[in-house]
Order: C-alpha cells, then structure tokens, then sequence
C-alpha cells in the first residue's frame, strides 16, 4: 500500500512504522506546514482588507433625508454668497467716492471669499452623497470578499491536510513506490509457484 501526502514538505512527524496495522482514522504522519500556514495568514489579511472596503462603502451610503439637509445647507450658502457679492458691488462705489474705506470694501471680500467656499463644500458633499455606496460598488466588494472567503477556507483544507490520517485499513508496508511493491511480490509469487510444484509431486508419488 503506497501512502503519500497530499502536500509537499519535509516529513515532521512519523506516527506509525513497517508492519504496523492501523485503522480509519489513525494518524500517520506530517510534513511541515510552514507554507501552507503563511498562505492562511496572507488569506486571512485580504479577508480582513476586503471587509473593510464593503463596510466603508456601505457606511458612505447617504439616506435621502440626509441628502436633503445637504441641499439646504446649499441654499443658505448660495443666499448668503449672494448677498456678499451684492456688498461688494455695494462698498467698492462708496470706496472710489471716498464715503466707505478701504477696510470696508477688504471685509466685504472677505465675506465673499468664505460664502463661496462655504458653498463649493457643500456642493461638494451633496456630490459624493450621490455618488458614494452605488450599488454596483457593493455588490462588486461583497463579490470580492466572498472570494476571499473561498480562497480563505481553500488554504486552510491545505494546512489540514498537512496532517495525514485519512486510510481504511491495511499494513504499513516497506517501501514507498510501486517497483519495491511489484518486486516483493513476485518473489512471494516465486514461493508460492514452488511450494505448488512440491506439493504436486508429492501427491503424484502418493497416487503411484
């Protein structure tokens, strides 16, 4: 019987020996597990990475209603830049006349330079609240982390198989390939065909 693993490595533990009978279930040997290890940590941390991405996609989902609080706060911002550039308008007459000063007409800049940033911002937010947790993304990431899943559970049936306990029954036998097997049986064939011919001889000569 040629037993064998299913995984390469160097043999590091040796549990049976020749001519030993063994049984379903008894453990026979391991080989070193040191790759098969790392490629289970290695699927383990994309598992990880891939998780993560699907839970920040799905957290960057925006619920209409908060969508709509974007939009208001947008409305206020494009009111209040509106109103800073009709200041502007406003001073800078005033400034050229000499009835405001400069100070006046450098504030009312001022406050148009903060509403339109205020209000690119939040054009910017309602953007990406349109834009973030599309449903395509999510389905792409929970294809991707089902994959690490199944590379995942593939690493971890060649780390067990490290460990090689799977035989119905039988004798451990000396050698570990078919041309040893082949040789020790034809010499017990070669033993048996001359104790057949003995024995056909011997009951020749007690017919006679």
């Amino acid at each position: 019987m040629f037993i064998g693993p299913e995984e390469s490595g160097r043999v590091t533990e040796l549990a049976v020996f020749e001519g030993r009978e063994v049984k379903a279930g008894d453990f026979l040997f391991a080989v070193d597990s040191a790759v098969q290890t790392a490629e289970v940590e290695a699927a383990k941390a994309a598992l990880d990475q891939a998780k993560a991405r699907l839970a920040r996609i799905e957290a960057a989902q925006q619920r209409p209603e908060e969508v709509a609080v974007l939009e208001a706060s947008r409305s206020q911002a494009r009111a209040a830049m509106e109103f800073s550039t009709s200041e502007i308008a406003r001073v800078r007459p005033l400034v050229e006349k000499g009835v405001s000063t400069r100070q006046q007409l450098d504030q009312a800049q001022a406050n148009f330079d903060r509403d339109k940033a205020l209000l690119e911002n939040i054009t910017r937010q309602i953007k990406v609240a349109r834009l973030s947790g599309r449903r395509e993304d999510i389905d792409a990431e929970r294809f991707a982390v089902e994959g690490a899943q199944a590379a995942l559970a593939n690493a971890q049936a060649r780390q067990a198989r490290t460990h090689y306990i799977r035989i119905v029954r039988g004798i451990m036998l000396k050698g570990a390939d078919l041309a040893d097997l082949q040789r020790d049986g034809l010499w017990l064939a070669g033993l048996m065909l001359i104790a057949m011919t003995i024995a056909v001889r011997r009951f020749r000569q007690t017919l006679d």
